[in-house]
């Protein structure tokens, strides 16, 4: 049976779907992503924006202790840093 996911450390791969865990990086609530005027994810969610590579990350779902996202396209190199800025309360 081939497995679709994996949930530890492993490479990110452009336009993949990527999760991060942690404690204070959204709202309280989870927030689920809606598609924006032009049919895009947004790349704010709930006061929280993520960035990969400095390139600014589309969010599918962000709350407190968890966020999903789509790791951008265009990155190069086979490391770069996940930065998280959640609004405060």
């Amino acid at each position: 049976m081939a497995q679709s996911a994996t949930i530890g450390p492993v490479p990110a791969a452009p336009l993949s779907i990527a999760t991060l865990f942690g404690s204070n990086l959204g709202p309280v609530a989870g927030v689920q992503y809606r598609l924006d005027a032009d049919g895009r994810v947004p790349t704010e969610l709930g006061g929280t924006r993520v960035t990969v590579g400095d390139i600014p990350a589309p969010i599918l779902y962000a709350q407190d202790q968890q966020i999903n996202f789509i790791v951008p396209g265009g990155l190069t190199g086979s490391t770069t840093q996940v930065c998280v800025e959640a609004a405060g309360p």
